[in-house]
């Protein structure tokens, strides 16, 4: 991504959130009744000062990772507040995180020690101690990893891209970097780009099974020697891969979508991914053959906050997606939550009305009881939303 390319878009999405301005004319989404996040006790963490990623298991544990002001750090949920958890310490952060159960747990990111320009980190949690495992080194040198999905103790994935700078940016030699936990060794496994691609990355991955979902982007070269970006998504079936295409918008050219920021599995059959053409952010949903458009984002959860945008879906057909809406009145942004409940997305409130900040990542159960979520703010500690299915 060239630097006046990145300059532009982190531009048009900065002064559109701090304008208050949405582009969309969608209606806005009405409040989910009896259903509000409440702010979790965070007073413990001295390390951890933003959260990348959430992991949950189905019997009430969590985990929130990311970075602090010198390194990444990681803190575990007790049943009533965060406490920080001892790991091995290196400048950088974690970006992704998933939980098999309660005593297999795993946290990706990039470690910049010794002005490294970046190595892929991967550290193990058995409940009791964070462990780094070795990731097979690439031909770059230089790679980093976005985020972690699994079905299983022996079949975790992880995906990022090979071939970026110290500022995290992506290079014109970079690739997707995807690799695979086997239960007792991370192997590194290719992946197809689309023809005329010119660098690409990868920033989410969702695993049902042996089926295994990512997207991210790639900067391609058109046959007419235009150049764009068009979101990339592929699904391995468990034998191969297959580069999927996402859905265009009516009157619009197939590849209408420049970036596929999240990808998520919901109930059985159903693949949800939050993507963008320019500002706003978009969603498509895999009905088991093809991406259709929709269901459409109300008004004032379009704006996509976290650094990939955030999404995250459950069993019982339900997805989340975070925002933020600028209060005019007292000069700051709001934190906005929304939910499918199955007929239309909802809103669900902030017990604090007072909280300002944007909507950070956000995170279920595969139950759909409890749902995690972090807000973007000035605080030297991160404020750590919980609300319950």
């Amino acid at each position: 991504m060239s630097a006046s390319i990145r300059h532009a878009r982190r531009t048009v999405l900065s002064a559109a959130l701090v304008a208050g301005v949405v582009l969309a004319t969608a209606p806005a989404a009405q409040a989910v009744p009896g259903q509000e996040f409440v702010t979790t006790p965070t007073g413990a963490l001295t390390s951890l000062r933003s959260v990348s990623a959430f992991a949950t298991t189905e019997t009430g544990k969590a985990w929130a990772v990311g970075s602090g002001w010198w390194s990444a750090g990681i803190a575990r949920w007790d049943g009533a507040a965060w406490q920080e958890e001892q790991t091995p310490q290196f400048s950088g952060g974690f970006s992704g995180a998933v939980a098999v159960d309660d005593t297999n747990v795993w946290a990706v990111g990039t470690n910049y020690d010794a002005g490294s320009g970046g190595r892929p980190v991967a550290l193990h949690g058995d409940g009791t101690t964070w462990t780094q495992t070795a990731i097979p080194e690439v031909p770059e040198k230089i790679a980093r990893l976005n985020d972690v999905a699994a079905s299983g103790a022996d079949n975790v994935w992880a995906v990022g891209s090979a071939g970026v700078d110290g500022s995290q940016q992506p290079n014109p030699d970079s690739r997707p970097f995807v690799v695979r936990w086997n239960g007792s060794a991370w192997q590194e496994v290719a992946v197809p780009v689309p023809a005329g691609t010119r660098y690409s990355a990868l920033s989410s991955v969702a695993v049902r099974g042996q089926e295994v979902w990512v997207s991210g982007y790639a900067y391609v070269r058109l046959d007419d020697g235009q150049e764009r970006y068009r979101a990339l998504v592929e699904r391995f079936d468990g034998t191969q891969w297959t580069i999927v295409p996402t859905a265009p918008e009516p009157g619009a050219p197939e590849d209408f979508l420049r970036f596929a920021n999240r990808i998520a599995v919901g109930a059985p059959g159903e693949v949800w991914l939050a993507g963008q053409a320019d500002v706003d952010q978009l969603i498509q949903r895999w009905t088991g053959s093809a991406f259709e458009r929709g269901p459409e984002l109300p008004v004032d959860l379009r704006m996509p906050t976290a650094r990939y945008g955030s999404l995250s879906a459950d069993d019982n057909g339900k997805a989340w997606v975070t925002s933020a809406k600028y209060d005019s009145g007292a000069g700051v942004s709001r934190p906005l939550f929304g939910v499918w409940n199955g007929t239309g997305w909802t809103d669900v409130p902030v017990a604090d009305q007072s909280l300002a900040g944007n909507g950070g990542v956000v995170a279920t159960s595969r139950s759909g009881g409890v749902i995690w979520a972090y807000v973007q703010t000035n605080s030297s500690t991160p404020v750590i939303l919980r609300a319950e299915g």
